[in-house]
């Protein structure tokens, strides 16, 4: 099979994952992820003289995901009551509950073994960005594919909005403002357009072209191509996504986008720069349009009014409330993955089991059920490729590969900050484009092959 339709199932997993039927329902992630498994495998096995070196040349960053998914295994493994008792005796009181088939070291056998289906997905996908973006060309599909995904997901919030629908179109579970109806969070819906958002800037770079101005048929001729050229719908797609921010009215996400982005330009211009005059016009306007966002989003969020709802506590959550580990009770082994528990789960019936949106933040989560060693290996991994992403900026001389590597920069160093104050990275198709951005931080800095652009 040529490599170019491994390239457009990728595409397509891509694309599929925000959808309302994509990783939002059970039988839409199992679909994922083993279309995702099955093209890492037959990728690796038909072009093994290609993929191999990129592995091996990588191979201390896989030994991290693969420590991750032998972390899930250990918390799986049956024990014997004694063994349990003598290392954590407070899970035998759990034995027997729904959430457990068997006794093992993890409080929740079941969300424990989806957990290590997602972290399988995420280690596909990661291998198959790996692999598959080597080229110029490549990496802006790539870009034009996570804009695309960013506009979908701001139209179809958009029709809630502006119709008054309490509910998904398609899942008919209740949607919160602003979110859309596949990502039911406002913080995971933000974090989406966020990413989409670092996409188009590093499009727009990559267009940054002199113009020549001498008469008066070039100035018109500029002047109708600012409008009805290509780079003309970037911007228009641009305004889109900065106004499905402000809807989005998550303060922590106008914050993480302001972050990001400021970020990842002043540090593009400081460290390659293409054409500074006309990069210089390009941060004043990014420098603009986030003030007029954070003005938008703070005039809509003095006119909401907010109540506190009180909390809807059911039978479950009272007797699985004692049992539920804190921050410092595993750190050693962790909880193990989806354990750390949440009131509010309730009052969003989510149709994917599993799904953990507990009430602290990512790095909370992340302690509470990975323990310190396995979080610290996650934590490396994460500023590795933002590294990269940094360093490719300064080495490369491709504006192509320096533009992506901006966008890698931007939307990780958003991802760093919302780990940080919220709970962004429990949704499967958010931390599944991370996992990607992280993989294409390291092909900017890595490949060395020069296509057309």
């Amino acid at each position: 099979m040529p490599g170019r339709y491994y390239l457009g199932a990728f595409l397509l997993v891509l694309l599929w994952l925000p959808l309302p039927l994509g990783s939002a329902t059970t039988s839409g992630w199992l679909a994922v992820s083993l279309i995702v498994v099955a093209l890492t495998a037959l990728y690796i096995r038909q072009f093994s003289s290609s993929a191999l070196p990129v592995i091996r040349q990588n191979r201390l960053i896989f030994a991290c995901w693969f420590v991750l998914i032998i972390w899930h295994i250990l918390l799986l493994i049956p024990l014997p009551e004694s063994l349990i008792e003598a290392i954590r005796p407070q899970r035998n009181f759990l034995a027997f509950s729904e959430h457990n088939d068997w006794l093992a070291l993890t409080y929740s056998t079941t969300d424990t073994l989806i957990s290590l289906l997602r972290v399988v997905t995420y280690t596909g996908l990661f291998t198959l960005a790996l692999l598959l973006f080597r080229s110029a060309r490549r990496l802006k599909i790539l870009l034009r594919c996570l804009l695309a995904v960013g506009l979908f997901q701001t139209l179809y919030a958009a029709l809630p909005v502006f119709f008054a629908m309490q509910s998904s179109l398609i899942l008919d579970l209740p949607v919160k403002d602003g979110a859309s109806g596949t990502l039911l969070r406002g913080v995971s819906y933000g974090h989406l357009l966020l990413i989409a958002l670092c996409a188009v800037l590093g499009l727009l770079i990559i267009r940054i072209k002199p113009s020549a101005t001498g008469n008066l048929r070039q100035r018109i001729r500029r002047i109708v191509n600012y409008f009805f050229g290509r780079k003309a719908v970037l911007r228009i797609a641009t305004l889109l996504l900065y106004g499905g921010l402000v809807m989005a009215a998550q303060a922590e996400v106008i914050w993480a986008t302001v972050i990001a982005t400021v970020f990842a330009v002043v540090t593009g211009f400081i460290l390659f720069s293409p054409r500074p005059k006309l990069f210089s016009t390009f941060m004043l306007s990014l420098l603009c349009a986030n003030v007029l966002m954070i003005l938008a989003a703070s005039y809509l969020a003095d006119r909401a009014l907010v109540l506190d709802e009180p909390p809807y506590v059911t039978l479950e959550d009272r007797q699985w409330s004692p049992a539920t580990p804190g921050v410092a009770d595993h750190l050693i082994l962790g909880a193990g993955p989806g354990t750390a528990k949440d009131i509010e789960a309730d009052e969003l019936p989510l149709p994917v089991s599993g799904v953990i949106p507990v009430g602290e933040t990512d790095v909370t989560q992340f302690l509470a059920e990975y323990g310190v060693p396995a979080s610290l290996i996650f934590v490396a991994l994460f500023m590795v490729s933002l590294g990269n992403a940094v360093i490719a900026m300064a080495r490369r001389r491709h504006l192509v590969f320096r533009a992506t590597a901006l966008s890698c920069a931007g939307a990780l160093a958003g991802t760093a900050y919302l780990a940080i104050v919220s709970t962004s990275l429990q949704t499967p198709t958010v931390m599944a484009y991370v996992a990607v951005l992280m993989a294409v931080s390291l092909v900017c800095l890595q490949c060395r092959k020069y296509q057309k652009a």
